[in-house]
């Protein structure tokens, strides 16, 4: 087996209610949540609970009225509110490979009480709110094989 050179650290996506969708998410993969410096009203989710460091893998979540621009004058990014009050991020989405069975999986949306379903064997649709839908793969069969 080769080792990737390289991998996602992060993705950011839009919500409704970034702190419902960070915790929820939380839940669902035992990480953890903390305010998002940059944005007052967003929030990060680690994926693992037991961070080290940059190289964690995390999830932003942004309110729905504010949008990535540049800085002016320098590359860095500032949030900007959405012109004419537009929400945007709509089809954003994750996918996400948990060290989990399908039948786990099923245990875990059911605590958190959302809509869920298979879209197809190995690949499950979690809606974290109205809009805002994660993918979350299991890496093992029921058996205990990686799949």
């Amino acid at each position: 087996m080769t080792t990737a050179t390289a991998r996602i650290g992060h993705t950011s996506l839009y919500a409704d209610d970034p702190y419902t969708a960070a915790t929820t998410l939380a839940e669902l993969v035992g990480g953890e949540v903390v305010p998002f410096p940059p944005h007052e009203g967003g929030y990060v989710c680690f994926l693992d609970s037991q961070r080290t460091g940059w190289g964690d893998e995390f999830v932003e979540f942004y309110p729905r009225d504010v949008e990535l621009v540049p800085m002016a004058g320098l590359t860095r990014p500032q949030f900007s509110p959405v012109p004419g009050g537009r929400s945007i991020g709509a089809g954003s989405h994750v996918n996400i490979v948990l060290d989990k069975t399908p039948g786990e999986l099923e245990k875990m949306c059911a605590r958190v009480d959302r809509p869920s379903d298979w879209r197809w064997a190995g690949l499950m649709d979690v809606w974290l709110e109205p809009k805002l839908m994660v993918e979350l793969v299991p890496a093992r069969s029921e058996a205990g094989r990686y799949v």
